[in-house]
């Protein structure tokens, strides 16, 4: 999948949009929007979003849509998907490491909250993100990494990694999410630095939608 590409974006009524599960384009706001749940509100994270059933315990987010058809929507949008970070050893003993930065299109994160009075409002992910220390997560783009494609051995249909293992958009590095931060974060414990902001997100449990806008198509 990572080699498809959609050449322009679609517009309204240039073609039948696909109807998929837990994940829809917005054309009018030129983005994915994506069914989710909030499943963390304290706690060190290594995850913005994962799968229902996976990581729920060290992301805000979990998600019902396949990550794979979350990556579709982001093609026919005419984002490019890219690959996702890696840090590679150059030595035998393993204590170098060369980083291989993530590649594809620049993807803004945000997340559609209800207030109080009933208003729905967009706001960026990095509204829920701080640092261990208490500094703000910076307003940045994540990358449309494109997890992978392997061979499936029990069926004839490939497998998507990211709906196997979870990693949708991810503040650490697996080298199989959809969606990452461009350089390589560390996944152990020890040096996770980014936790849960809960002053405005919503309840555990509660639904919420999750947005994805390729940059270089803002409106």
């Amino acid at each position: 999948m990572n080699a498809e590409v959609a050449d322009e974006p679609i517009e309204e009524g240039s073609i039948e949009i696909p109807s998929l599960p837990h994940v829809r384009l917005n054309l009018e706001e030129r983005s994915v929007d994506v069914d989710a749940v909030v499943c963390l509100n304290d706690g060190m994270l290594e995850l913005i979003a994962c799968t229902k059933g996976t990581k729920e315990h060290e992301s805000i987010l979990a998600i019902e849509a396949k990550a794979r058809d979350v990556h579709m929507m982001l093609l026919l949008l005419g984002a490019k998907a890219g690959s996702p970070p890696r840090l590679v050893p150059i030595d035998e003993a393993k204590t170098r490491f060369r980083d291989y930065p993530a590649r594809g299109s620049a993807i803004d994160v945000s997340l559609i909250v209800t207030g109080e009075d009933g208003e729905s409002t967009e706001r960026p992910i990095s509204d829920f993100i701080r640092h261990k220390d208490g500094d703000a997560f910076p307003e940045q783009a994540f990358v449309f990494a494109g997890s992978a494609i392997v061979p499936n051995p029990n069926e004839e249909a490939s497998l998507y990694v990211a709906d196997q293992t979870g990693h949708v958009i991810t503040l650490a590095s697996f080298g199989d999410e959809l969606l990452a931060q461009a350089k390589s974060a560390s996944h152990a414990n020890e040096h996770l630095t980014w936790e849960v902001n809960p002053e405005i997100l919503p309840d555990v449990g509660e639904e919420i939608i999750l947005r994805l806008r390729p940059r270089a198509l803002e409106p």
